[in-house]
């Protein structure tokens, strides 16, 4: 049977003791974790033998600036549109989204390579439509939705940065919905994002890649995994591997 960790905003969920109490989990345990920690990422670790193949693909909608006001918030952000996709990066289909991905992060080499765990698997996702140039806004742990007028911020606690090693025929899992965020504040001064469907476009994933766990820890980056990708993606798995560069 697969071992499973899972990484909740930084905690590890493991079938094995560490250096802090650590919970003894069941597949019901894991479902009431994701659930109740929806507004962070997760990863989870796979100790099965890594398939072959990857994704080539695309990404997304063109750059406008938005200014959203309302009795519980006013932000202002530069956001990715979901209206205006150039032909050369549009996918064509009759889903309406939005396009939920798992990334799966896979070693086939002979050493082990080593990502970075912060309150998310660190990756970055580009669209075509944009030219490939900023990251989308995609991360938004620990913030409320800015529909929502309280009770006060959310508080997760301290992320956890760390390095994670991704050892030969090991796997890592981390999803993205298939959104994009306009952050703001709430009246209270929280931290608070809107969410809106990425367009079914071409999009591109980038995995910084470390030689040690201590260069994770520090963010001293090795190499990048670099895959290209479609939304709505076939399968909806996306392979980036991060073996020997």
């Amino acid at each position: 049977m697969a071992r499973i960790r899972a990484f909740v905003c930084g905690l590890e969920l493991a079938n094995r003791p560490r250096e802090v109490p650590m919970l003894r989990i069941t597949s019901v345990v894991v479902v009431a974790a994701f659930s109740a920690l929806a507004a962070c990422n997760a990863n989870v670790l796979v100790d099965r033998p890594a398939t072959t193949g990857g994704q080539g693909g695309q990404g997304a909608g063109g750059g406008s600036t938005t200014t959203v006001t309302n009795p519980t918030t006013t932000t202002t952000t530069t956001t990715t549109s979901t209206s205006t996709v150039p032909a050369e990066c549009a996918v064509a289909t009759a889903d309406p989204g939005p396009y939920a991905v798992t990334f799966r992060v896979t070693n086939h080499g002979g050493a082990p390579a080593f990502v970075r765990q912060e309150c998310h698997l660190k990756l970055d996702v580009y669209a075509c439509a944009d030219g490939w140039g900023a990251p989308l806004p995609i991360h938004g742990d620990c913030m409320v939705d800015c529909s929502q007028s309280g009770p006060g911020c959310m508080d997760c606690g301290a992320c956890m940065d760390d390095g994670v090693a991704v050892d030969p025929g090991q796997e890592i899992e981390t999803g993205w919905g298939g959104v994009t965020l306009t952050y703001g504040k709430t009246v209270d001064g929280c931290d608070c994002k809107t969410p809106q469907s990425a367009p079914a476009a071409k999009y591109r994933v980038n995995v910084p890649v470390y030689a040690s766990k201590e260069d994770a820890a520090m963010n001293k980056v090795a190499w990048e995994a670099v895959v290209d990708f479609e939304l709505p993606t076939p399968g909806g798995v996306v392979e980036v591997p991060v073996g020997a560069h």
